[in-house]
C-alpha cells in the first residue's frame, strides 16, 4: 500500500514540477503545452514573448497580442492575454498596444473574452471585460 502512495505522489509532484516549468520565468501563468506549440510552428517562442511582455517590453506586449490562434488554442491565450493585463496594468497595456486597427482591436477583445469566460481566474469569474479592465474595454471600444 505504502508503495502506491509512493508512486503516487511522484507521479503527481513529476505532473506539477513540468507544468510550472513550460515558462519557467512566469511562473504565474498557466501556459498550455498546445498553445507552446501552436506558437512555434508561427516561429514564435511563446515563452520569450511572454517573459518580455511581463517585463513591459511594448513589442513584445504588441506582438503576443496579435499572434492569432484557432479553437481552443485561442481561449488559452485569452487567458494568457487576461493574465498579462492584471499583471503589466491597464495603462502600460494600452501603451503597447495605442496604433492598432480596428480589426486586431476587435482580435484582440475577442481573446480578452474568451480568457474572462473559460480562463478559471477566480477573481474575474462571471465578470465582464467592462467590468474587470473598463480602461481597455474603451480603448477596444473605439
Amino acid at each position: 500500500m505504502n508503495s502506491i502512495k509512493f508512486i503516487f505522489l511522484v507521479f503527481v509532484l513529476s505532473y506539477l514540477f513540468s507544468c510550472s516549468e513550460r515558462c519557467p520565468s512566469v511562473r504565474d501563468f498557466n501556459v498550455g503545452e498546445i498553445l507552446l506549440i501552436s506558437a512555434e510552428s508561427k516561429s514564435y517562442s511563446y515563452c520569450d514573448l511572454l517573459e518580455n511582455s511581463v517585463e513591459k517590453d511594448h513589442d513584445a506586449i504588441l506582438k503576443i497580442s496579435l499572434l492569432e490562434f484557432d479553437g481552443s488554442v485561442g481561449y488559452d491565450h485569452g487567458y494568457v492575454l487576461v493574465k498579462l493585463i492584471d499583471t503589466i496594468g491597464e495603462n502600460e497595456y494600452i501603451k503597447a498596444t495605442q496604433n492598432i486597427s480596428n480589426k486586431e482591436k476587435g482580435l484582440i477583445k475577442d481573446y480578452l473574452d474568451a480568457g474572462l469566460e473559460y480562463g478559471n481566474i477566480k477573481k474575474f469569474q462571471k465578470q465582464s471585460l467592462e467590468k474587470v479592465f473598463p480602461c481597455v474595454y474603451n480603448f477596444l471600444s473605439k
